[in-house]
């Protein structure tokens, strides 16, 4: 934990530089493009529109309580989107910016934060877009929404490590930027995001509990959809930041031992 809060201040003093870079990424990413950053949020609305489509007007699917599919889907969608956006643009962000990589003073260990703030355009407008759909729908915000900040920490906490350990093992591997695009795509859907836990049989849910992120998805829904103050059940708390903290710990151990070698190698 101290290690944690030793790099976010690091991230708060150099935070001018973080920014920079994160705005030059967005303006970058779609150069040349007539939409420009309206892209970043296009595209997964884009998906959304997809899902519903599928789900619900041919499926005619509804969420587990009887809400709209498309509000049960975005809510979950929401952070997942921020999650695997970030995990697989760091895993190539080493490679992909070796031209500042090669100059000793530039701190490398920031390219995954440059890559999650530039991920906060589209989670930002995707959680106004749930409200807004949950609003249309009868359900509005209200103190509830708060419990997302403790999410969202979480989430970053998560991400972070994740992104960490594969930006670093993907310069020696490169094969692993491709496998962890495969791996999110299974990912996704091994976690409640387009179908619910209920349709598991109890005795195999502890298997979807195990996966960190139903922890910060279903968090995420009841700040956002079902508006119920939930304090986290401790042992799938504790569970969740063990995973987390040692995501977090090992990634930053690997990024660290890795990074002198990193100019050779590019």
């Amino acid at each position: 934990m101290r290690r944690l809060m030793y790099f976010l201040l690091n991230i708060y003093s150099r935070r001018n530089m973080i920014w920079a870079m994160a705005r030059f990424e967005l303006a970058t990413r779609f150069a040349g493009t007539l939409g420009g950053l309206l892209w970043v949020i296009v595209q997964p609305l884009a998906t959304v529109l997809v899902f519903w489509f599928v789900f619900s007007v041919g499926f005619k699917a509804t969420g587990p309580t009887g809400e709209p599919f498309i509000l049960y889907f975005m809510c979950g969608y929401v952070p997942w989107l921020f999650f695997s956006e970030a995990v697989a643009a760091s895993t190539n962000g080493v490679i992909s910016n070796a031209h500042l990589v090669k100059k000793i003073s530039f701190p490398t260990e920031y390219i995954p934060v440059m890559y999650m703030i530039a991920g906060l355009l589209a989670h930002g407008v995707l959680i106004a877009v749930a409200l807004g759909i949950a609003q249309l729908n009868g359900t509005s915000p209200s103190l509830y929404i708060l419990q997302i900040f403790y999410y969202f920490f979480a989430l970053c906490v998560l991400t972070l490590g994740l992104s960490w350990a594969l930006a670093a093992l993907n310069v020696f591997h490169r094969d692993i930027g491709p496998s962890v695009a495969v791996t999110l795509n299974l990912w996704f859907w091994m976690t409640p995001i387009v179908w619910s836990l209920n349709i598991m049989p109890e005795r195999y849910r502890w298997l979807v509990e195990l996966n960190p992120m139903f922890y910060i998805v279903e968090g995420y829904r009841n700040a956002l959809l079902y508006n119920q103050w939930v304090l986290p059940d401790p042992t799938q708390s504790a569970y969740f930041w063990i995973i987390a903290i040692g995501a977090f710990g090992l990634g930053g151990y690997i990024f660290k031992q890795l990074k002198p070698e990193f100019s050779d190698v590019l």
